[in-house]
């Protein structure tokens, strides 16, 4: 159940003015919450959020929240629950629990997933959260949500915000789970998750609930080192991909058009920015000012698909060039590149870690933690950056939304990376916190 509108605790004097509460969203029925992964959307005048709430026995629970401002509550709109047979004695001893009399496993999935939106897939273990993603996004008039886990994916489209239908599940075994469909080129173009030996980067569909997916190919993504395409953008008529790039560095992606031939791929970046392992993957982007902003840095298995750190930040412009605006100096083929901001890595923070990157009331925002508390830079012509106080914040950033009404930031109380719970010891349980702030 969601709790109703409760004020998360914070001493007077410790949030900016002007900062309004929205209350807390907490699960209540969900023990031993140990990662959580989200995204927020601005659909039909109310706020939506969409999450992934893993267990320490490797269930995912997938809720979709809408927070209505005349009863000032949070009020769940669609549920889901994906489930780890192999961590749970195997889908057979599962699979004899509901169906006594013994069906095949194949159909017994489908009346399963039928009867009770249990997803039955799961013979990968979830061992880290940059594995884990989660989109809100409104296409073609509909609010849709893609969530993702290595136990399976799920797309779940709604026509008005109200009723929700699942319009698949996708399997991780056969490699087209996937994350982030992006409209592009009168179709969609969703980024694999990679989970399979042979997945391919990129698929595409006619729509977010086409029935067949068919391979991108992008010649040399595999060989080159990339494990998966993190994140991608649309910007000046073209399709930008980021990568996640563990050796050799990410790489920035470039398609003309959906139906391009494989050739027509293009890198814009290489190497990590040209600072190999050190830029291991893009984590972020943002349109802003007429250009292309990404977010990249070292990945680590303790983050978030959304996080990473040592961040640096990048500006792609229309004709294709990049200009380093926070990082390190660097020699790169088209020459010394010095940071436009004049700051190093993390906002010259070294214990940075990047939890958002976003565009809002003609700024550019972006939010980390560090120490444990979170910080927020802002821009307005993308070089000059200056810290934004917004009070006294620890844990991490689950989600961050530009809205009409300010900039909204949910936090998770709990700190990332805490020591697990001694055996026996249930986990606290967490009630995200969130907060909606004016930038002017």
């Amino acid at each position: 159940m969601i709790h109703p509108l409760a004020s998360p605790t914070a001493a007077p004097g410790q949030i900016a003015p002007g900062a309004h509460s929205l209350g807390t969203i907490a699960q209540l029925d969900i023990d031993d919450v140990d990662q959580i992964v989200g995204a927020l959307a601005w659909y039909g005048g109310q706020i939506y959020f969409a999450g992934l709430y893993i267990d320490r026995d490797v269930q995912d629970f997938r809720r979709i929240v809408r927070f209505d401002p005349q009863t000032r509550g949070w009020q769940t709109v669609h549920t889901s629950l994906a489930i780890n047979t192999k961590r749970r004695s195997g889908p057979g001893n599962m699979l004899d629990t509901f169906f006594p009399d013994n069906p095949t496993e194949e159909q017994s999935k489908d009346k399963l997933t039928d009867a009770l939106g249990v997803n039955l897939a799961g013979e990968q273990a979830l061992e880290t959260g940059r594995n884990v993603y989660c989109c809100l996004f409104e296409e073609r008039g509909r609010l849709v949500a893609s969530l993702s886990s290595p136990l399976g994916g799920e797309v779940a489209i709604s026509e008005d915000g109200g009723p929700w239908r699942t319009t698949f599940d996708l399997v991780p075994a056969n490699g087209h789970t996937f994350h982030q469909p992006v409209p592009f080129g009168g179709g969609v173009v969703a980024l694999a998750t990679g989970l399979s030996q042979n997945a391919p980067p990129l698929l595409r569909g006619e729509a977010v609930d086409s029935a067949l997916w068919e391979e991108v190919p992008v010649p040399g993504f595999k060989e080159q080192g990339n494990e998966l395409a993190c994140r991608a953008a649309v910007f000046a008529d073209s399709l930008y991909i980021g990568t996640r790039n563990l050796e050799r560095g990410f790489q920035l992606w470039r398609l003309g058009a959906l139906a391009a031939q494989p050739g027509d791929f293009e890198q814009v970046i290489a190497s990590g920015a040209y600072l190999f392992s050190d830029n291991q993957q893009v984590a972020a982007m943002a349109h802003f000012g007429g250009c292309l902003y990404l977010a990249g840095g070292k990945s680590h298995r303790s983050l978030r698909a959304h996080q990473v750190a040592n961040v640096e930040i990048f500006r792609v412009n229309p004709d294709g060039g990049w200009d380093l605006i926070v990082g390190k100096p660097r020699f790169s083929p088209s020459g010394l590149k010095v940071p436009f901001s004049a700051m190093g890595p993390g906002f010259d923070d070294g214990t940075a870690v990047l939890q958002c990157l976003v565009a809002h009331a003609g700024y550019l925002c972006a939010g980390f933690t560090s120490r444990g508390a979170f910080k927020l830079f802002v821009t307005p012509d993308g070089e000059q950056w200056t810290e934004k106080p917004l009070g006294n914040f620890g844990g991490e950033l689950v989600a961050a939304l530009s809205t009409p009404e300010g900039l909204v930031l949910l936090f998770n109380p709990r700190a990332q990376g805490q020591p697990p719970a001694k055996k026996g010891e249930p986990l606290p349980s967490i009630a995200l916190e969130a907060w909606r702030f004016p930038l002017d």
